[in-house]
């Protein structure tokens, strides 16, 4: 999808590679499904300028009222070193698992435990896509479309009032891997079209599976 925006916008196809996103490669590296997994997490993270002050506390009430609707789920949030979230998130630690930034890798472990997703960040969302996490996103401009009619993708405003109605809707949805972004081998495929177009070079007896290994 992101290919026929930048062909509507008059980039010429020739000019353009589809390779998905390396965020991707990094996270299939890291990913190990734990079996057996209960799946009973709700993590959160929220961010985004456009969602402080207000807007964060109206979505904090809501959710405050969701965790007590769904006492089985463990809800948790990862937090953002931007000041203002962390002092507003901070009030919640009644109802809320509060977890500080962690190192990707952490962050990775989580996601095998996670029955749902609610997030700002763009890397999450194309990272549970990839996992097949169902997601609601709180954002009223995505740049990243190829998520938008995702089935297991639910896009929510504060201002919308009712997040239990989308949460329940969302928590019923089975999720489904996405290749939207790649699939995991975004890597490979952008050594290949650099060596392809010249801009590369490398030995011919060096493979581009080979190069990817030695610059990782």
């Amino acid at each position: 999808m992101e290919k026929n925006q930048l062909l509507k916008e008059g980039v010429a196809g020739s000019a353009i590679e589809v390779t998905g996103n390396t965020v991707n490669d990094v996270l299939k590296h890291h990913y190990v499904e734990e079996k057996p997994n209960p799946r009973n997490l709700v993590l959160l993270s929220l961010h985004r300028r456009a969602n402080q002050g207000a807007r964060l506390h109206q979505l904090l009430e809501q959710v405050a009222q969701i965790t007590k609707a769904y006492p089985n789920l463990k809800f948790t949030w990862l937090m953002h070193p931007t000041p203002k979230v962390r002092a507003a998130v901070s009030k919640y630690t009644d109802c809320l698992q509060l977890l500080p930034n962690l190192p990707y890798p952490e962050v990775v472990k989580l996601y095998s435990q996670c029955r749902l997703v609610i997030t700002d960040s763009g890397g999450i969302m194309e990272e549970t896509a990839f996992l097949g996490i169902p997601r609601i996103i709180i954002r009223t401009h995505n740049e990243r479309i190829g998520l938008l009619q995702a089935k297991d993708t639910f896009v929510y405003h504060p201002r919308h009032g009712n997040l239990s109605r989308i949460f329940d809707q969302a928590l019923r949805t089975e999720g489904a891997k996405s290749k939207v972004y790649g699939e995991g081998d975004a890597s490979i495929k952008i050594v290949d079209a650099l060596i392809g177009r010249n801009v590369l070079q490398v030995p011919d007896r060096v493979a581009s599976k080979e190069t990817v290994k030695l610059v990782s």
